[in-house]
């Protein structure tokens, strides 16, 4: 049961935020336009069918913007219990290429030697058109796409190489520490 003490009232989507108090994120978390009480931490977020959208992180309490709240999307959610039923903890994917940060195009800058992009076969300069069915239209795109991707499950990669639309199947892999953060 809900305490309506605790409850929320309705809040409007605003975007999506890619940095919060100053600090990067590893993905996009959904902004709302509604000042969510401290209890209200861990709430899921429905939207007006009663559909699940993303569980609130914060709100202005915890170092927001006041009148504005942060929640962390149904995908996200899904990814992080698949992760934690099969290997009990979060695993990051890897998929082995470098895109310029903030770049408008999400087009493919580097591919590591031996990785799951080379062996799939893209190549530096393909633009990634879709991730797994999810359209991708800038560099933000293909990172929330890829935060989401499950370790060593294959996906689909739609991508444009010069005037061809090309689909190839790439395998993420768990993400080794040592490899450059900055290359997903």
């Amino acid at each position: 049961t809900v305490d309506p003490a605790h409850a929320c009232s309705a809040g409007r989507l605003a975007g999506r935020e890619k940095w919060v108090g100053g600090r990067a994120l590893a993905a996009s978390v959904l902004r709302l336009n509604l000042e969510a009480p401290p209890e209200g931490f861990g709430a899921p977020v429905l939207d007006r069918d009663a559909k699940l959208v993303g569980v609130l992180l914060l709100g202005a309490e915890r170092g927001s913007k006041r009148g504005v709240s942060y929640v962390l999307p149904v995908e996200h959610v899904a990814k992080l219990l698949r992760d934690y039923r099969r290997h009990g903890r979060s695993i990051a994917s890897w998929l082995g290429l470098g895109m310029a940060m903030g770049s408008s195009t999400p087009e493919i800058v580097s591919v590591s030697d031996g990785g799951p992009a080379a062996r799939a076969g893209l190549r530096a300069g393909d633009v990634i058109m879709s991730i797994d069915g999810r359209p991708v239209t800038d560099y933000q795109d293909v990172i929330d796409s890829c935060y989401v991707l499950t370790a060593n499950e294959p996906v689909a990669i739609n991508l444009l190489r010069g005037l061809d639309v090309l689909e190839v199947e790439l395998t993420p892999e768990p993400r080794r520490r040592h490899e450059d953060k900055a290359a997903n």
